[in-house]
């Protein structure tokens, strides 16, 4: 026997029910000949003949026993699903009135019942005939193993006389359940499988404009390449979307007017082009989009600083029409319409805005704090000290800004607006020269090296205490 045993699907297959359509039920008048067969011993008064117990799928009859007493007695039983097929069953099943009682049925009706090696033998054979012409195996062995739902089983392709191999030539071993559950070898199966994928593209168009995933007029082609990133060129198609096929992108020649998608996305109604709002956008495809806004806005590009592929963690530089050099996130200024942060400084100070000061919410009630945090990437811990109307949405805004995770609030205070912007005000001055190096982050002056967050806190405990005696 090969040395070699490969499963090549993970798990069992339930081939139960699969099992049921290799019994053939061609002997329909099998069960009443067996309870008519001589030498069937008459029971005791305390199981009768002719008394029935349910099965999944049936009834079994009590006709006989194994001759036996006590413990040892077991009862000779039809069932009539299974003993429709005469070769397939050929004995009575016995089993102990206490099981039948208990619902432990000993046919094949139920999901655990023990095939012997020539039944197994013969629901091989006739799977093979129910897989049709095309089928090419021929039984050749168990691997030596136990006879039960874990045995191994090879093929000889009858059609060359080699023995059926994996794709790296050794031997193809597969559990007994999952071949007669349907599984193929690897070869046949991925031969199989891109037969089942060649339909037309005129097909393929039409079912993708059903289920929302290509626009009305557009075009589906599959691909003719043999691989596509490490796998079969046949899980994929190119798309033509009438709406981005003649956009601003393909105008401008930074966009591609064709589009390349798997059949598994596209089948889940996922478009693959710039209509979609989760489309992976390229680096010429966001710079053209920088650029566009930069003219509105009278800016002037400078170049990348970083991209990264996300538009969360990728920053640009620029220059505002007032001469401020800006570095800003790709996704704020895209998205969230941010601009040049000093002449925001600027326009809220000549409001009577600053540093967070809001004129006419002085005696709403707001949050001052200070909180640990650790930045993601470098593990370098930081305080910060900050204030806000709603901390939860301002927590999520330095989880993005800082790239960090909240460690741990050192301190906090509720008090008016006006009293909560002194106290952040007094605790940023007081340690101006205690700002942290953070990597990739542009430095805040709301930021302290975490070495002296005792002191930190204790100043801010004297803030709060000179506020009450006011």
């Amino acid at each position: 026997m090969p040395v070699v045993i490969r499963v090549t699907r993970r798990g069992r297959i339930n081939s139960q029910n699969r099992k049921f359509k290799l019994f053939k039920p061609t002997a329909l008048g099998r069960p009443a000949e067996l309870i008519a067969k001589p030498g069937i011993k008459s029971l005791n008064r305390y199981t009768p003949v002719g008394k029935k117990y349910p099965t999944p799928e049936g009834k079994l009859t009590v006709v006989g026993d194994n001759g036996l007493t006590s413990s040892k007695k077991k009862l000779g039983l039809v069932c009539d699903r299974c003993h429709q097929d005469p070769d397939l069953f050929q004995d009575l099943f016995y089993c102990t009135k206490s099981n039948l009682d208990n619902n432990k049925v000993p046919c094949a009706c139920c999901g655990q019942f023990n095939w012997t090696e020539a039944q197994y033998i013969l629901l091989i054979k006739r799977e093979i005939e129910l897989r049709g012409p095309d089928c090419h195996y021929q039984f050749r062995a168990f691997d030596g193993g136990t006879i039960n739902s874990d045995i191994m089983v090879s093929f000889i392709n009858r059609n060359n006389g080699e023995i059926v191999k994996c794709n790296d030539g050794s031997v193809w071993w597969c559990l007994i359940d999952n071949f007669l559950g349907g599984q193929w070898d690897p070869v046949t199966a991925k031969i199989r499988t891109s037969e089942k994928t060649r339909i037309d593209d005129e097909t393929l168009t039409q079912k993708f404009i059903e289920n929302g995933a290509l626009l009305p007029g557009g075009r589906v082609k599959r691909i003719l390449e043999k691989e596509i990133e490490g796998q079969d060129a046949y899980f994929f198609v190119e798309v033509t979307c009438p709406t981005c096929e003649c956009d601003e992108f393909v105008q401008a020649n930074v966009g591609p007017a064709i589009f390349r998608s798997r059949l598994s996305n596209m089948s889940e109604g996922k478009k693959p082009c710039r209509c979609s709002n989760d489309y992976n956008y390229s680096q010429k495809e966001r710079e053209y989009m920088v650029k566009k806004r930069l003219k509105k806005l009278e800016g002037e590009w400078c170049g990348w600083e970083a991209y990264t592929g996300n538009a969360n963690s990728s920053t640009f530089n620029w220059i505002c029409r007032k001469k401020h050099t800006c570095n800003t996130n790709l996704s704020a200024f895209l998205n969230m319409a941010v601009s040049c942060s000093k002449c925001s400084e600027l326009q809220q100070a000549s409001r009577g805005f600053g540093y967070g000061y809001i004129p006419g919410r002085e005696l709403e009630p707001d949050n001052v704090y200070l909180k640990l945090y650790r930045q993601k990437k470098t593990n370098v811990l930081f305080v910060k000290v900050g204030r806000a109307f709603d901390e939860e949405f301002r927590e999520k805004c330095y989880a993005r800004d800082f790239c960090a995770e909240l460690i741990d609030t050192l301190w906090s205070a509720q008090a008016l607006h006006r009293d909560c912007y002194d106290i952040e005000q007094a605790i940023i001055n007081k340690f101006e020269n205690f700002r942290p190096t953070l990597p990739n982050i542009k430095k805040s002056r709301e930021t302290f090296i975490s070495t002296i967050s005792g002191e930190l806190v204790r100043y801010a405990i004297k803030q709060t205490e000179k506020l009450n005696r006011k």
